[in-house]
Order: C-alpha cells, then sequence, then structure tokens
C-alpha cells in the first residue's frame, strides 16, 4: 500500500490543489521508506508541489546522511535548481562526509587481525617460491595513518612473492568476513599485480566471493596512485556453517617494484555507502517543437580520411546522453548545461525488465496482446521532448524484446538447443536452456525466425508514421537500435538448431560459396550439398578441449559461427532499413556492439552496411579506473576509413549512482568525487576525440550525472571536442596495429562465452595503450586497401591465425621491404593447411608442443630490457582469470632457430620471443599469448624507427591539434609533438613547450589535455 500510495501521489502536480497537509506529511513520511521506488515517487511529487513541498526537501538537503543526498539530487530535477548556491553547498559537505564511508579511518574496532596498521614488529612473514626475489621492511613514509606503513619490494620477476599474517583469525559460524587494505605505489609496473586472498586450516587458498568476476581486474591490477593517496584492495570470505581459523595472504606478483601497505583490516565493517535513489526530473519544462518547424536531418559521412557526422548539412560533434528509461532522463540538464545536442529517449517495444520491476507501472508499445500502443509511444516520447533545449535533436531509442505472450504462440521457431532443449529467460537475457519454462521465464524464439522480425519492422513502421504527424519529429535525427540477449542481439555463444536456423544456414552457405563443389573442398565432405547441410555439433568439439578449430574437419562450425554472429548485426540492420525508409528525411541509426567492435559482424557486415552508421562499444569497467590502461581495441582507423562512427559507451558510475558493495564500486569504477569524475571522464574520451570518433554518458541506473560538478566537467569536454572535430589532422602514426576480424571464428569458445585466448588477447589493447606510442588499429582487409604505406615503420599482426593465399602474397609484396618491421604474435597462421607457409611468414623455425610453461623473461639488452623483468602481459591474465585460465588450456609455441637474436625465453628455457633482420625487413615473433607488453612494444617502435611520443608510463592519443594524456606511473616525460608544433593546456594563455617537445612531470592517475599549435 505504501509504494501504490506514493506512486499515486507522484503525479500530485496534476492536482496539486486536492492534497490537504495530512497527505503531504504522509507523501514526507514516505522519503524515508527503504524502498527506492518509494523514496522515488515521493520525492518527484513533493519536487512537483511547488513551494510547499520543495521546502520539504531542501529542510532535508541540509544535513548530513543519505537522505540529504536524495533531497539535493531531488530538488536538482527541477533544471532552475540546478546551480542553486545552497544546493552546491550542500553536496559539498556530503561529498567530505561521505568520504568516512567510503575510507573508513583506522583502526577498525571490528578486526582482530595482528599489527594490521604496521606501527610495531612482527604479525606478518614473507613468502617466496620458485626463485621469488622479494622483502619486507617498516618505513616512516608515506603512511596513511599512524606513524609507519610496510614496504613490500619485490627484486625480480621470477616466482611468487606474498605476505602472510603469522596469527588466524577465527571467523564465527555463519558470519561473511570482509578483509580490506590500503595500498601506495607509484612505480608499480603493467604487468604488476597485487591480490588478496584467503588460507584455511588445511592450506587451501581462496579468493573468496568474487562477484561473478568483480576482483579480476579492479582487485588484481596493481595501479599506481598519486602522492599521499591511497587504493583499497577488499576481499570477502562468505559465511560457512562452521567457526574457521583464517590466514590472509597478499601476492605481489610481476616485475621489480616497490608497494607501500597500511591499515589492513579483517574482518572489516561492512561498506554502508547509500546512493540516492534514481529520480524523475520535473516533467514538461522545455521545448515542444511546432508543427511548421523545418524538419531536422542527419547523416554519416567520410571526409578527410575521416567521419563526420551531419546535422542539417552541417558537421555536429558526436557527443550523446542516453538513458535506458526516458521518463528519468535528464534532457534539460544535458542539453542546457552540458550543451549534448544529441539525446536519445528510449521507446520500450517491452519495457526494460529491471525498470519494469523496480518502479512500475511501465510503458509497453508492444503489449501482451499482440497490438503496438502507438498512442502511448507518441506521449512518452513528447514528453521527453518537451524536456529538451530546442537546438537538442532526438534519436529514438528502440529497445526490443518480444512480448511473452508472441513467443508462446510460436513454439515450433523456439532457439533450440543441440540437445533438444530450448532458450528460455527474462525479456532482456537469454539465461538458459530447458523443456520446462520457469513461471518468471519466457521461451526466445529463434534469431532467425522471419516472422518475428517483420512484426517488429511492422510496429516500427507504425510508430514512425504516426510520429512524423506530430510536432517534436522535426527534432528526430535517427534511431539507436537495442535488444535482445544484454540490447546487443548477442547471438554467438548459443548455437542454435532450430529449422528456421537450418534454413537460413543453408542460404548463407549458397551465398558464400555459390558452387557445391566449393562447399566440398572447404569441408572436406565429397558428398555435401546446399540443401541438406545441417547444423555440425558443437558438443563434440568443446570435448576435443582444444584452443582452435582444426580446418581440416571444423569448417563448417566456423561457418555456422560465422552465419550465427552475422545474425545478430543483420537484425540491426533490418531494423535500421525499417526505421530508415519509414522516415522521410535522412537519418542515422546507431547499435551497441559489445565485443569492443572488433568481431566478425563488425568487418563483414557493419562497415559495408548501407543502413547502420555507428556502434557503441564499452570499455572495460574496471580499467577505467584512474591510473590503469582503459580504451577499447575497435579499429578505428577503419571505422574513418569506411565512414562510419565509433561511439564508446560511458557507463560511467558516480557518487549519485555508484554500486552497492565494495567490491563492485570499484570493478565499476564509480567516481566518488568531481576530482575522480574529471580524471576518468578525459582518460575515456581523450582517445575518441583524438580520433575524430564519438562518446556517449549512458545514464543507466539514471541520476548518474545530475550534479553541476559534472555538468560543466562533460560540457568542457564538449566544448574541447568542438574545437578539436573541425580541423584537418595532419599527424600519421607510424605503428599500425593490424586485425584479422574473423579471428575469433577459429577459437574455440567455453560454454558460457568467449575463448580463454580471446580473454587473455584483449589485454594486448591496454599493453599497447600504454606504450607511449601512438597507433592506428585496421582490420587486415581494410589495411589492404591502404594506397600509401611509407609511413608505417612497425606493423603488429596480434591475431592473424589463419591467413588467405591472397593474404600472405599481400603481405609478401608490400609490407616485407623498406627496412619495415613486423610483429607477428602466438599463433600466427598456425591454421594454414600448409604448414610450410608459416615459417616463411613469419621468417623463423617454429615449434609447437601441447603444453608447457607461458611466462616469459627477457633475455638480450639490445632493447634496452631488463633481464629480471617479463616479457608480455600473460602472467598477469592468467593471475585475472585465476582457476578459468592456465598454462595448459593452450597451445606452447617456441622458437628454433640460429639465425635470430633472442628477445625472451621461458622458465624451462625454450626461446619465447625473437626478432630476426633479412635485407629489405625485420621479422619479430612472440610466441607467447597475450605476448605484448609496454615497455617491449616501445623498444620495437624505438628499433622499427617509428614514432614514439614518450616512454611508457603514459597513455598518449594524438592527432595534429589535440593531445590526450593519462599518467600511469609517477616520473617525468620527455612527450615528442609531431613537427613544428607547440603544446598548451587547454584554455590556458602560456605555451608549454619548445622545440617539439614537452615536458611533463606528473604524478599517476592524471588526465592532461593539450592544444596543438603550429609554430611557423
Amino acid at each position: 500500500m505504501n509504494f501504490l500510495y506514493s506512486f499515486l501521489l507522484a503525479a500530485a502536480w496534476l492536482s496539486a490543489g486536492l492534497l490537504c497537509a495530512a497527505d503531504i506529511s504522509k507523501l514526507e513520511a514516505q522519503l524515508d521508506s527503504p524502498e527506492e521506488s518509494v523514496r522515488s515517487n515521493a520525492a518527484t511529487a513533493l519536487l512537483s508541489l511547488g513551494e510547499e513541498g520543495r521546502n520539504i526537501l531542501r529542510r532535508r538537503a541540509a544535513g548530513h546522511n543519505h537522505a540529504a543526498l536524495e533531497a539535493i539530487t531531488a530538488l536538482r530535477g527541477d533544471p532552475s535548481l540546478i546551480n542553486d548556491p545552497a544546493l552546491r553547498e550542500g553536496m559539498k559537505r556530503w561529498l567530505e562526509q561521505s568520504q568516512t564511508v567510503v575510507n573508513p579511518p583506522f583502526p577498525d574496532p571490528a578486526s582482530h587481525l595482528t599489527n594490521g596498521g604496521f606501527e610495531k614488529d612482527g604479525g606478518w612473514d614473507v613468502r617466496l617460491e620458485d626463485g621469488a626475489e622479494a622483502l619486507i621492511e617498516y618505513a616512516i613514509t608515506p603512511i596513511r595513518s599512524g606513524t609507519r606503513s610496510l614496504r613490500f619490494r619485490r627484486i625480480n620477476a621470477a616466482g611468487t612473492a606474498y605476505l602472510r599474517s603469522a596469527d588466524p583469525v577465527k571467523i564465527p559460524a555463519g558470519e561473511t568476513a570482509i578483509a580490506r587494505v590500503y595500498f601506495h605505489a607509484d612505480n608499480a609496473d603493467f604487468v604488476n599485480t597485487l591480490r588478496l586472498r584467503f588460507e584455511d586450516s588445511a592450506g587451501n587458498v581462496t579468493a573468496g566471493d568474487e562477484y561473478s568476476g568483480a576482483l579480476r581486474q579492479s582487485q588484481t591490477f596493481a595501479q599506481n596512485t598519486p602522492a599521499g593517496q591511497w587504493i583499497k584492495r577488499v576481499g570477502v570470505l562468505p559465511a560457512q556453517p562452521h567457526e574457521r581459523e583464517v590466514w590472509l595472504r597478499l601476492y605481489w606478483d610481476g616485475n621489480p617494484g616497490d608497494i607501500w601497505l597500511d591499515d589492513f583490516t579483517f574482518p572489516s565493517r561492512p561498506y554502508a555507502y547509500a546512493h540516492t535513489a534514481p529520480l524523475r526530473p520535473l516533467p514538461g519544462v522545455g521545448y515542444a517543437g511546432t508543427s511548421d518547424e523545418k524538419p531536422r536531418t542527419a547523416s554519416v559521412i567520410r571526409r578527410d580520411d575521416r567521419t563526420v557526422l551531419l546535422r542539417d548539412g552541417k558537421p555536429s560533434v558526436p557527443v550523446l546522453y542516453h538513458t535506458i528509461q526516458a521518463d528519468f532522463g535528464d534532457y534539460a540538464q544535458m542539453g542546457q548545461q552540458a550543451g549534448l545536442q544529441w539525446q536519445i529517449v528510449t521507446v520500450p517495444f517491452q519495457q526494460h525488465p529491471i525498470m519494469r520491476q523496480k518502479y512500475p507501472p511501465g510503458f509497453d508499445y508492444w503489449c501482451e496482446d499482440g497490438s503496438f500502443d502507438v498512442n502511448g509511444a507518441l506521449r512518452f516520447i513528447g514528453e521527453a521532448a518537451s524536456r529538451m533545449p530546442e537546438e537538442s535533436t532526438m534519436l529514438l531509442g528502440l529497445y526490443i524484446s518480444w512480448p511473452k505472450s508472441w513467443t508462446a504462440k510460436n513454439l515450433d521457431s523456439r532457439w533450440k538447443a543441440e540437445d533438444g532443449t530450448y532458450a528460455m529467460g527474462s525479456l532482456g537475457h537469454l539465461l538458459g536452456f530447458g523443456s520446462e519454462l520457469p513461471p518468471d521465464q519466457q521461451w526466445w524464439l529463434s534469431p532467425f525466425h522471419d516472422a518475428s522480425m517483420e512484426e517488429v519492422v511492422r510496429g516500427i513502421k507504425l510508430l514512425v508514421e504516426a510520429a512524423r504527424k506530430e510536432p517534436w519529429f522535426s527534432r528526430v535525427g535517427g534511431c539507436f537500435i537495442a535488444g535482445g540477449h544484454d540490447g546487443q542481439f548477442y547471438t554467438t555463444p548459443w548455437p542454435d538448431y532450430s529449422e528456421p536456423a537450418v534454413r537460413a544456414f543453408r542460404t548463407w552457405l549458397h551465398q558464400k560459396y555459390q558452387t557445391e563443389e566449393r562447399l566440398r573442398t572447404a569441408w572436406h565432405q565429397p558428398d555435401a550439398t546446399f540443401s541438406q547441410a545441417t547444423i555440425p555439433s558443437f558438443n563434440a568439439a568443446l570435448k576435443r578441449s582444444e584452443t582452435f578449430f582444426d580446418p581440416t574437419h571444423d569448417q563448417a562450425l566456423v561457418d555456422y559461427r560465422a552465419c550465427l554472429d552475422e545474425r545478430g548485426m543483420r537484425i540491426r540492420e533490418i531494423i535500421a532499413e525499417a526505421f530508415k525508409e519509414s522516415a522521410g528525411k535522412p537519418v542515422i541509426a546507431l547499435t551497441w556492439e559489445m565485443s569492443g567492435a572488433i568481431g566478425y559482424s563488425v568487418e563483414s557486415i557493419f562497415l559495408k552496411s548501407k543502413f547502420l552508421d555507428g556502434l557503441a562499444p564499452q570499455p572495460s569497467y574496471a580499467l577505467r579506473l584512474p591510473g590503469l590502461s582503459g580504451g577499447i581495441p575497435a579499429p578505428l582507423a577503419s571505422f574513418n576509413m569506411n565512414g562510419k562512427l565509433c561511439i564508446k559507451e560511458l557507463d560511467l558510475r558516480t557518487w549519485l549512482r555508484s554500486g552497492e558493495k565494495d567490491v563492485d564500486n570499484q570493478r565499476v569504477s564509480a567516481a566518488m568525487t568531481p576530482e575522480a569524475f574529471r580524471t576518468i571522464n578525459r582518460k575515456e574520451t581523450g582517445p575518441m576525440i583524438a580520433a575524430h570518433q564519438g562518446f556517449w554518458y549512458y545514464d543507466i541506473g539514471n541520476t548518474h550525472f545530475r550534479d553541476p560538478a559534472m555538468l560543466d566537467e562533460i560540457g568542457e569536454v564538449r566544448k574541447i571536442a568542438d574545437d578539436v572535430y573541425p580541423k584537418a589532422n595532419h599527424f600519421h602514426s607510424q605503428m599500425a596495429v593490424v586485425h584479422c576480424g574473423d579471428a575469433g571464428l577459429w577459437e574455440v569458445p567455453t560454454r558460457s562465452g568467449p575463448s580463454a585466448l580471446s580473454l587473455l588477447q584483449n589485454f594486448n589493447t591496454n599493453a599497447l595503450n600504454a606504450s607511449g606510442v601512438p597507433y592506428d588499429a585496421y582490420f587486415l582487409r581494410d589495411f589492404m586497401k591502404l594506397v600509401d604505406l611509407s609511413h608505417y615503420r612497425l606493423i603488429i599482426f596480434p591475431n592473424a591465425w589463419r591467413l588467405t593465399d591472397a593474404e600472405r602474397q599481400w603481405i609478401e609484396q608490400n609490407l616485407k621491404k623498406d627496412g619495415r618491421h613486423l610483429v607477428w604474435c602466438y599463433a600466427t597462421d598456425f591454421l594454414s593447411e600448409d604448414k610450410s607457409s608459416r615459417e616463411k611468414l613469419i621468417g623463423m623455425r617454429t615449434q609447437m608442443a601441447r603444453s608447457g610453461a607461458l611466462k616469459a623473461f627477457a633475455s638480450v639488452k639490445e632493447m634496452s630490457l631488463d633481464k629480471k623483468r617479463l616479457v608480455g602481459i600473460a602472467e598477469i591474465t592468467f593471475r585475472m582469470y585465476e582457476g578459468m585460465i592456465t598454462a595448459s588450456n593452450l597451445p606452447r609455441f617456441t622458437i628454433d632457430d640460429s639465425n635470430i637474436e633472442e628477445i625472451a625465453r621461458y622458465e624451462d628455457g625454450k626461446v619465447a620471443a625473437a626478432r630476426r633482420r633479412f635485407a629489405d625487413w625485420t621479422s619479430i615473433y612472440f610466441a607467447m599469448p597475450a605476448g605484448l607488453d609496454p615497455t617491449t612494444v616501445n623498444a620495437l617502435a624505438r628499433d622499427a624507427g617509428a614514432f614514439c611520443a614518450s616512454k611508457p608510463g603514459l597513455l598518449v592519443n594524438m592527432n595534429s591539434n589535440f593531445l590526450s594524456v593519462h599518467v600511469l606511473e609517477a616520473g617525468g616525460y620527455d612527450i615528442q609533438l609531431p613537427k613544428s608544433t607547440i603544446a598548451r593546456k587547454f584554455f590556458a594563455d602560456t605555451h608549454d613547450s619548445e622545440s617539439n617537445v614537452l615536458h611533463l612531470t606528473s604524478q599517476p592517475g592524471e588526465s592532461l589535455w593539450y592544444q596543438l599549435i603550429p609554430s611557423n
């Protein structure tokens, strides 16, 4: 009853005069409800009542508790109050108070750990295994509290070193125990890891509760910290029915370096940070549009070797705002204060499942009876449009999930597993397969079910045709397409054996091979025909426990994986086509792509599509943290070549809406201060500005950005983008990274998603980003279209598992000359049916074994690599996915050639990386997976004569007008600028460089932007 009451009062702005004092008092009491949805509706109702309701919220905003945060945020739902001085001051006080919750003071009365503050000797031992050299000593600086900290120094990279509590801590039966320790570092290398573990009385070691993987990144990488700042590492040990004795271990692995530890607590008080509920802004305070308004148009074109977004025929910076539930969208604030001109209004073809459960009643466009509520959708969009400034351009977000009733009527076309069970799940997530449907789930249709797509197209056309009669439609510039699993129409993890899938696969094969003779040759099946082709067994392939599919008998599997992957993109293309055909004017179509925009269908369909204009990939959550290498692997140079947009999704969590748990808060890189938000924001947007591509602010839980400090920062970034985007770029990187889009098809997946190799290889991008060497990233087929390759001195092939004869021939003729250096990684051309072609391509004799050590150490000085350091990042990735990936899961390659210079050796002495110089080119081969690391890449670039902006330790992205720097490691840097260029911090009055060199001394975690100006 409480929820119903508060929800009914949420519409009080329509009949405020009918409310009595008792109603208002009751409404005020709802602000203290434990239910977010109740508080949200009550706050919205009070805000809409005028001064009487606002005064209630103002009184609460003067406090120092969670209620104050919610009251301040609710009041800012009125755009006229966003900069209210009293609210700004209240938020400042609240942020100061909240820091004692985010980073609690020491000592913690809950802790029973001996000498957790390191204020005395004893209580801890250092353990060394497998040749590790390390030591601990007490230090008087830096300290987080008290008078001492503990310095943990690694002297070499071999083996494992860990700190162990000398005494156990007793954990009572039924209690969850949290361990928390603070660390400071300024010279930790990219491959250093810091991992907190629990040891029981039998010597068993566990990471505890990993929150479905939250520990792997935010609780593994050992990022550096600015002077005087400390970062926490947290572990959670789940409750057990019996009392336990537990010792703590803290592993410090990787290259030589120092780390300081302080304020170790176990058990620790639970994390008690409470963020605000999602809060609706005031309705109808903006510009609704007029019927005679000139229709706004939008398009995406290629101009001057880069992608350009046009609005009404003029270039427009691709910076957007998106929220999954439009009635919570801060469109007025984002448009007026932050100046974002592109805003997405989500039209739920089915209400987003999470929001529908938390904040009913929701709005459904595609109803359970199969009809489309066109009038309801028009009212919904019009309400959102009325909160946008006049200059805003809307994209209609089409979030598509089939109603339960629709799937129930089409049981003959369910998504079918190999064992005959069927896909089922919620509206937005495929949760598994079975033969009996749980009551809270629905069947999922085959993605190849044409009738279901025809119904979606019908619904889109009905909506757009009706919308064209509305005054706000003049401001619609396109659509954003989402749906299926996790909004991405994600299909590849779950092979579909339904009849629609079989028919579609046969058609796909006919289109690819044209003749059955070609099909038989590719499949090594003399009797194969298009009409009788079936979907091969994935289960049989998975049982072989191989890393790669075998071309001699698995081509059919790879073909079906390609067909399945392409279908997910093709669904989005069908929707885009329907929207554009109905719009009656030039519009754009964007969609999600969470593979990092590097998957097969991105290359095979999206870049060639006439209807899809942009993809929105997502950078790793945890690696957005200051001091870590973030970014996306998307081949942005290929996007620019093909005139397509890449819109980096910034799902930034903030002090308004962060995370519910301490570990999870770090996993999502929640910015808990305005300074942290600025750093993370510029770290992730800078590379996109430098590449002339875009980004959006995704208000995923709503109310994430309703603070003037954040809006001002977003607006400042947009202004800088406005300055940079129109200018032509004359800077050319001299290092290229060339991806094979179909590589992932050949990697044997796990039953739930990506292959083990993909998980390792993903971090190669982070290593490249931290190398200090600007680079261009392409798909191989686009790279082969370039007319002029002369400026590329170093070319890296991270995943060329299988090359065609034409691709090998092109590489031989066009790349192996002019003194160029080519870098091959791991299983380069391993899947070629002509095994001799591999050694010819690489220029070295290699060997392959089923398993073996994969940790590699530097073995030569010519590249200035210290013999005590690791080469590559395989070690850190093994630690990241501990228990999931081990060396025994992957085949091992070695180099057996007398004509090479060694770069690295495995622990057992076999050559792991090498260089061979030929008359016209140089070959470098890294035999281990994830074989790149920032120091090695930088050394390779310098050896090749490629442009290096700095030594490793910085994230550097630039064009001829703009420089983005994020500092990973403390120290002094000389940043080389493009020729005849000086640097100036944006909107500063003084130049910061002379003679093409920027001298920088900075602290880890800083994000710095510079304007580059010709000096002549």
